[in-house]
């Protein structure tokens, strides 16, 4: 076993939230009208920042191995909850010169990356104490 990414986080009196890694810092709140100070996204917000970060990543270096002209590569996600669970919805733009069975691949690819993955099947909280 390997570990992925590790993080430490921190809450004091309020709902800001200090999340660390090895190399950065930063912010995860609550918005006013839920009594935080809006300093950060919020944890759905930072979810959603995580699986359209590694999809992009993932279409870019795809794109690049094949030397595809993807150009500027843009999503737009959200996340709706419904009665059987929760469906992120997703828009990609390519401002680049790829034909359509380029995009075709590179939209299949979108649904491959490692966020993706872990996300769609089960994942264990395990305590360590």
């Amino acid at each position: 076993m390997s570990d992925i990414a590790k993080l430490s986080a921190g809450i004091m009196y309020d709902y800001k939230v200090v999340n660390t890694t090895t190399d950065h810092t930063w912010f995860a709140d609550e918005p006013l009208e839920s009594n935080g100070q809006n300093e950060g996204p919020q944890p759905m917000e930072l979810l959603l920042s995580s699986v359209a970060s590694c999809m992009l990543i993932a279409l870019r270096k795809y794109a690049q191995r094949r030397n595809w002209d993807a150009g500027e590569i843009h999503i737009d996600l959200t996340m709706i909850s419904k009665d059987e669970g929760v469906v992120i919805e997703k828009e990609i733009h390519f401002s680049g010169n790829l034909e359509s069975e380029q995009k075709e691949r590179l939209l299949e690819i979108s649904d491959r990356s490692p966020v993706v993955k872990i996300l769609s099947n089960s994942i264990e909280f395990k305590l360590i104490e």
